[in-house]
Order: structure tokens, then C-alpha cells, then sequence
């Protein structure tokens, strides 16, 4: 007899994927045949005699169900052991092949070892191995010598078994269900965490294990039923792992051994963790029920197709291409009729050569509109196969916004450069194509309400005249719609309208809108719009409106502007040739911002850079309290005239200035307007003064003095009294020794003075003698030595005044007078020599009764 091979059969119309399988299973030294269809497998079945039959599913001609249907009907071969191979992952597809009596089922692509386990198990434990091991064991007691090495190859084949069971993972069990006892591998407890011993020798710890939801599921393989256990068992449930986790396992079992009454006795199988291909199977049940919500609730249309015909859609495509649901329904063709013309070559393009991303085409809805729609096309996996998705968005109002922005943008950035036309233009540009026109013009009226002019669009055609050269007189024009339009001052829409009374005016419309604008009551224009393919809507005079307001906006806007401009051209022109000051400051910072020439001269500057603050900063007054009553008065009221306030110049010298201030909130400025009144305050001040040195006369010749002394003393007074000095002395002139003599003695002045030795520095100073010398006012504002006559030398600097007195053109006396902060002017030496002038003819008068007095 010749020595047994196991048989192994693999129906494949693939011949690579059958080779790979031929390949592995030579490893286990079995013969190996094979069968690219179900035709030839059936035909050569006698010839072959396979041990184990390894069945594709899918294949063109029988499928594999289809073979294992009449291979379960052949008596002879009903018995051997298919094994179902395919990429389909379905439930339902493995209870279909399990239940037409399969042994098992390898999902593709196929895993070598896992293959190699689940051949030797299943031909282990089938009926016709055993025979045929049992035809070997004949062969072999007629051949004695060689049992013992064919038992140890047996024994070294099963724990090569065992070894590949441990390294595929796969666990395994075994059932004696009288005793109700349970054998498991190692692997098989460490599924679920624990060790063989951990649970036990029968079912009970195993089933506590067992998810409450699968329990009846996973009882199946591990507990009777009403005294019966299935032939075989393929189920997956959920058992928890010792780690708290749930873990899914897959259960395959079959009886293995049964008693005389057919009863079973044994049921073996084995354990996997499928885990991962659960959560996957999880995930795309989850992910198709997701997608099947968000297509429901989306405003996006969804359709799914196969290239050729619709697979699915949701009601929001319909509601996008005005259909009802049953218009695209599931089996139908594609709906490339709805495409227009100009794209649908393309969009056909796109869809057979799997294009993924997003374009634009256009596509007429049901009721003839046409409509702008986004596409965007990508692949997915839906119940399990591979398809297209396409996902329809209406783009038209959005397109129709953007080209408004785009227009009002366009117009906005550039109306200044554009004339009034060339804006109309780009509006009527505009409109036209959000309406999907043939022609676009304006009628432009004037004030008497007369057309003035006719402005066409870029893409319209002129006819045979323009309105400018005919007589046109919309308020006797025969025209019905465009009469209503004008006389009724509202939009009209004629999907009927004929320009049959002026031929040479309008071109044959088969459709039109016109549109007034209007302007104090009065239309300006009427944008006419015509020739759409399909009907206007009322959506198309929205549109147009909408344009049209923006265009006339930005026209008067424009016109305003311009007027503005000229505005302004004048007042600037006033501001900088006023004979007034002007200028304008910030209130915030006080910087001036704007300054007139005028006040630029007043103030001695040359460029407006050098004026950094406003005029009603702190640092142009004279007087801050000035300024701080001035500010009071402005918050308090918002403007103030005709303020009499004394500024200081570029210089620091002082002058009158009338101003008004106005204070502009909203801009943040205060306005002010200046006008010099120098000459008059000086004069105001100068006839003060000269008042004053009247009275001071008056006083000093109504005062009863007592001696010489007192008169002078008197005098001096009043004279510091009325020049405002810190200082005033006497000193009485003896020509002949050129010395000089206090009137009163003092701590801070010598009581002599002879300037005959004095320094170079002292001589420059020496006031005294310069007086006496020039016979004139000496004034020193700005002194940088101390004088020679004061005894103090670390006294503070003074500006002084000497004034002489001459009697008959001869200097007879100096007066003296000092201030740390006034400027001393010779006006003020004029009004204190008049005052001398008198008092030393008192003094003379006084000098002579004084010697008549001694005479008697």
C-alpha cells in the first residue's frame, strides 16, 4: 500500500492567492490540488478524493455557495470539511456559509499560520481523516518495523500542532458534556487574563465571566439546551478580561464525539479574540449610522453612486434640484440632464476618473431656473463596498453676494479716479451677470425730469441710436411697462414685453426689468435690464435694487465729496490769509495741529514745526491763572469770546491778544480765533500809568513834608510804588568831585561813591556814572555782574533803572531803582522823570524858604 497523504483541495480563480495557499500548506507535507472553478472542481472530484476543500466565495460561474450546496448533496463527499475563504467580513455572510455546512471561514487577506492551524484542526477531527488514518494504520501493521517511528512522527506532528495553535493565539477547548468537564489551553485563559487553573474544570467560572447581554449566545457552546447541543456553533460575545475590560471572543464549536444513541458526547473548538475586528465592525456601523443622521439634518445634498447609478441620496439634493425623493431614487441613472451643457462634459470627466475635490458647475432645477452649485467628490466606504459621494451646495446667492461685495469694493476703493459713468458701468456689469441678462443700460434724467443720457453696460450690444440722439420723452413714451415704470416711480418686471414703438430705440425683448431710482421724489435714472433665457423673479429685482443702491451712494457720496473739496479749498484758503489768528489744537495733548500765518507772525515763529502745543497750553500765557480761568470757562460753556489774554512770543516778551475759543468734542479740538490788541492794551496801559503818575503827583505836591528829607523819601515811594521795583534809593550828584552821595543811609548801598577806581568789569556796569555822563535813563534787563555800589556781592541779580535829574541840563541827582523780576521800559523812565522833574522843584522851593527862613 502506498504511504497517506492528506488531500487538500483549493477552488481559487485566483491562481497567485491559490499558489500562496500551496505554498504554505506543502510545509505540513500535504498534497495539494487545485481548481480555478467551481466547474472543474465538481468534475474531478473522483480524481482528486480531497481530504479538506479550501472554497473562495466569490467567483465568476458557481459561487462558492452555490459548490458547497451541491457538494453537501453528493453522498460521498458530504462528509469533508470546507473552509470558506473571502474578503467579505459580513456577519450575514458567515451564518450563510456555516449554515449551508461549512467548518469554518478564513477571512482575506489570509494569515499563513492561522491558515496552517485551522487545516490540520479541521482535519484532525474530521470523520474521513479518520477512516483514512485508519487505512494508514492498516498499512502500517503490515509494516510493524516502521510503527513506532510513525508514532513518534504522530506524536512530534501534534506537538507541532500544539505549537502553532500557541503561536497563532488561538485557544482551544474541549467539552465532555456528560461530565461536564472543560479542557482549555493555556492560550485560551490568557485571552481573558487568567491561567487554566483560575477557572476551574467546568463552565460555571467561564460563563460568570460572560457579558449578562450574550450570555444566552455564549451558552451555546458551554451549557445543554433543553438536552441538545447545535451540530456546530459559530458566536462571538463579550466575556470580561481580568483587567475589568470587556474583550470579544469568537467561539467556534462543533460536536466531535457522540454515544450509540447519536447523542453528543464532546464538543471541541476553538477561542479568538476578535476585539479589534469588532470595534472596526462597531466603528462602520456607528459611522454609517452618523452618516446617515448628518445627511438627514445637512443642508448639503448627498448623493452616493457607482459611476453608473444612484446609490442613495437625502431629501436636501431634492429639495436642492426642486425634485421630490422619488425623483432620485436608489437604482436610477445619474442625473446628468440637469447638468447645463457648457459643463457637463467635464463634470462626467471628473466622476469616471475618481477625481477627489471640489468644483463649481451649473444645473437647472425643475422648474427650469438654473442654479450655481459647489461640488465636492470623495470616495467612501458605505454597507461595506466602495463608492462615490458627491456633496451639492447652492452657491447662488452666495455668488451673487460675493459679485455685490466685489462691486461695492471695487467702487469704493477706486470712486475717487472713476467717473459717474465708468461707475455705472461697473454696476450694470454686475447686474447683468447675477441676472444672467443679454443687455443692460441706464436712462439718466436730469433735474426737469428730460433724459439726459444713456449709459450701456460693457457686454451689451449698442443699436442704431443712442438716446442722447433722439428725441425721447418718457412722459409721452407708449411704452406701457417702462411708462408705469417711470410714472408709478416702482420696479416692473414683463416676461412679455415688446419694444414695438420704438424699434430703433430698444431691441426686440423678449424679457425685461426696469428699475427707477429715485432722489427727493424725483426718478434719476432707470436701469433696464433684458433678454434672460428664462423668466425674471422678483429675487432678480432684489439684486439690481441692490446694486443700484450701492452705485447711487457712492455717486452722491462722490458728488458730496467733491463739493466738500471745494469747501474746503476755500477755507483753507481763508485760514491761511486771514488778517486774524487761527489755529486749531488737540484737546488731549494740547499739540496744535493747525496754525494760520498771521498768528504765526504775531507769535515771531517761522515754521509750524516750532509750535509744538496749542495756543491754550500753559506755556504761551503770561499768566497761568489766566489760563486755568479761561479753561474753567471753555469745559463750562463749550466757547468763549473775545478773551482778553496776554501770550508770551517765541522770545518770552509779552503781547495782548483778543481770542475766542470753541470747543469741538467730537473732533477732539479746540478752535481758537486771535486778533492783536497789543497796541491798544499798551495804550490802555500807558494812559493807567500816566493817570497814576498824575496821582502820584498830585500826592507828592499835597504832601505836607517837614524837611527836604522827607520830601525825597516821599518821592522815592511812590516811585517804587508806582514802577512795581523791589528797590529805590537817592543819590545826590557833587559834580565838581564826581562823588555820590545816598540821600538815607542803608545796610545794602555804600553811603559814598567815587567810581574813579573801578575795574573794567565795574565800569561796564556803572550805571551811576553812565547816567551822568549821557544824561539819560540807564536800563539793564539783563544784568550778569553785581553793581559796585551795592556792599552785598552774593545778592541775588537785578535789573535796574537809573534815572537822572538835571537842573538846568545839569545832572544834580540820580534815582535808583531795582527789581529782581520786571523788565523796565522807557516809558516808565519818561513817567518817573516827570514825576523828578516836579519834585525837585519842590525840593528847590523847600531849599529856598529853608534859606529865606534863616535869613529872618
Amino acid at each position: 500500500m502506498a504511504e497517506f497523504k492528506p488531500t487538500v483541495l483549493i477552488i481559487e480563480e485566483t491562481l497567485s492567492e491559490a499558489n500562496a495557499i500551496k505554498d504554505a500548506l506543502h510545509t505540513l507535507d500535504f498534497d495539494v490540488e487545485i481548481a480555478d472553478s467551481g466547474e472543474k472542481a465538481l468534475k474531478n472530484l473522483n480524481s482528486i478524493q480531497p481530504d479538506i476543500i479550501l472554497l473562495n466565495i466569490l467567483m465568476p460561474g458557481l459561487n462558492g455557495y452555490e459548490i458547497c450546496m451541491r457538494l453537501k448533496q453528493k453522498k460521498d463527499f458530504k462528509h469533508i470539511p470546507i473552509i470558506f475563504l473571502s474578503a467579505l467580513s459580513d456577519s450575514v455572510d458567515k451564518i450563510k456559509a456555516f449554515q449551508l455546512g461549512a467548518v469554518d471561514f478564513i477571512s482575506k487577506p489570509i494569515q499563513r499560520d492561522e491558515l496552517l492551524v485551522r487545516v490540520k484542526s479541521h482535519l484532525i477531527n474530521s470523520l474521513n481523516h479518520i477512516e483514512k488514518i485508519n487505512k494508514q494504520v492498516e498499512w502500517l501493521e503490515e509494516k510493524n518495523t516502521k510503527l513506532s517511528t510513525l508514532s513518534k512522527e504522530l506524536q512530534l506532528e501534534k506537538e507541532r500542532n500544539d505549537l502553532i495553535i500557541q503561536g497563532a493565539r488561538v485557544g482551544t477547548f474541549e467539552w465532555h458534556i456528560p461530565t461536564d468537564t472543560v479542557i482549555r489551553n493555556e492560550v485560551a485563559a490568557n485571552l481573558i487574563g487568567y491561567n487554566t487553573d483560575d477557572l476551574g474544570k467546568d463552565n460555571k467560572i467561564w460563563l460568570s465571566l460572560v457579558h449578562p447581554d450574550d450570555l444566552k449566545l455564549a451558552q451555546k457552546t458551554c451549557a445543554r439546551s433543553e438536552n441538545r447541543v447545535d451540530e456546530v456553533v459559530d458566536v462571538s460575545y463579550r466575556i470580561k478580561h481580568k483587567n475589568g475590560q470587556w474583550v470579544w471572543l469568537e467561539c467556534r464549536g462543533k460536536i466531535t464525539e457522540k454515544d450509540a444513541s447519536n447523542q453528543p458526547i464532546k464538543v471541541s473548538g476553538i477561542l479568538i479574540d476578535v476585539s479589534a475586528e469588532r470595534e472596526t465592525q462597531m466603528a462602520l456601523i456607528e459611522s454609517e449610522e452618523n452618516y446617515r443622521i448628518l445627511s438627514e439634518s445637512t443642508h448639503e445634498g448627498i448623493l452616493i453612486h457607482d459611476k453608473k447609478k444612484v446609490i442613495d441620496s437625502n431629501q436636501a439634493l431634492a429639495n436642492i434640484l426642486g425634485f421630490t425623493a422619488k425623483d432620485l431614487a436608489i437604482n436610477k441613472p445619474l442625473p446628468m440632464d440637469l447638468v447645463s451643457e457648457k459643463d457637463r462634459s467635464s463634470i462626467e470627466k471628473k466622476l469616471l476618473a475618481e477625481y477627489n475635490g471640489t468644483y463649481e458647475i451649473e444645473m437647472k432645477r425643475l422648474d427650469g431656473v438654473y442654479i450655481d452649485c459647489e461640488l465636492e467628490t470623495n470616495d467612501i466606504t458605505y454597507k461595506g463596498k466602495k463608492h462615490r459621494v458627491v456633496a451639492f451646495r447652492d452657491i447662488t446667492h452666495k455668488k451673487q453676494a460675493q459679485i455685490i461685495d466685489k462691486t461695492r469694493l471695487t467702487i469704493i476703493e477706486n470712486y475717487r479716479l472713476l467717473s459717474i459713468e465708468e461707475i455705472l458701468k461697473i454696476t450694470l456689469d454686475s447686474v447683468e451677470f447675477m441676472t444672467k441678462s443679454e443687455e443692460g443700460f441706464y436712462i439718466i434724467l436730469d433735474n426737469n425730469q428730460e433724459v439726459e443720457s444713456q449709459i450701456w453696460s460693457h457686454n451689451s450690444i449698442k443699436k442704431q441710436a443712442l438716446l442722447n440722439n433722439i428725441q425721447l420723452d418718457l412722459k409721452q413714451l407708449e411704452i406701457q411697462d417702462i411708462g408705469s415704470c417711470f410714472s408709478f416711480q416702482n420696479s416692473i418686471i414683463s416676461n412679455d414685453f415688446k419694444a414695438v414703438t420704438a424699434p430703433d430705440l430698444f431691441p426686440e425683448l423678449n424679457r425685461a426689468i426696469f428699475i427707477p431710482t429715485l432722489q427727493k421724489e424725483n426718478v434719476i435714472s432707470i436701469l433696464c435690464l433684458g433678454n434672460k433665457k428664462s423668466d425674471y423673479l422678483p429675487r432678480d429685482i432684489s439684486l439690481a435694487e441692490e446694486v443700484v443702491n450701492i452705485a447711487w451712494e457712492i455717486i452722491e457720496k462722490k458728488k458730496t465729496e467733491e463739493a466738500l473739496q471745494v469747501s474746503q479749498e476755500k477755507y483753507r484758503f481763508i485760514f491761511e490769509n486771514a488778517s486774524i489768528g487761527m489755529s486749531i489744537s488737540d484737546i488731549s495733548s494740547g499739540k496744535i495741529l493747525e496754525v494760520n500765518k498771521y498768528l504765526m507772525e504775531k507769535l515771531e515763529y517761522r515754521t509750524k514745526e516750532e509750535v509744538q502745543t496749542g495756543i491754550y497750553a500753559s506755556d504761551y500765557y503770561a499768566s497761568p491763572e489766566a489760563r486755568k480761568e479761561v479753561m474753567h470757562l471753555l469745559k463750562r460753556n463749550n466757547s468763549l469770546s473775545n478773551q482778553e489774554v496776554e501770550l508770551l512770543r517765541k522770545d518770552g516778551t509779552k503781547n495782548w491778544f483778543s481770542i475766542s475759543y470753541f470747543l469741538n468734542k467730537k473732533n477732539g479740538t479746540i478752535e481758537t480765533f486771535i486778533l492783536d490788541i497789543n497796541e491798544e492794551k499798551k495804550a490802555q496801559e500807558e494812559l493807567k500809568l500816566i493817570n497814576k503818575r498824575l496821582q502820584g503827583l498830585e500826592n507828592i505836591i499835597h504832601h505836607k513834608t517837614e524837611s527836604i528829607n522827607d520830601l525825597l523819601d516821599y518821592t522815592l515811594h511812590e516811585i517804587v510804588e508806582y514802577t512795581k521795583s523791589d528797590k529805590g534809593y537817592i543819590y545826590h550828584f557833587q559834580p565838581s568831585t564826581n562823588l555820590f552821595i545816598l540821600n538815607n543811609w542803608s545796610d545794602s548801598l555804600v553811603l559814598s561813591y567815587i567810581p574813579d577806581n573801578r575795574s573794567h568789569e565795574e565800569q561796564a556796569l556803572d550805571c551811576l556814572n553812565q547816567a551822568v555822563s549821557e544824561k539819560k535813563a540807564i536800563i539793564i534787563n539783563e544784568p550778569n555782574h553785581q553793581y559796585p555800589f551795592v556792599k552785598d556781592k552774593s545778592s541775588p541779580l537785578l535789573k535796574s533803572m537809573s534815572i537822572p535829574i538835571l537842573i538846568k541840563n545839569e545832572v544834580v541827582a540820580i534815582v535808583w531803582l531795582g527789581s529782581q523780576k520786571k523788565n523796565y521800559s522807557l516809558f516808565d523812565a519818561e513817567q518817573v522823570s516827570l514825576l523828578l522833574e516836579t519834585t525837585w522843584i519842590l525840593v528847590e522851593k523847600q531849599k529856598l524858604q529853608d534859606e529865606q527862613q534863616q535869613l529872618v
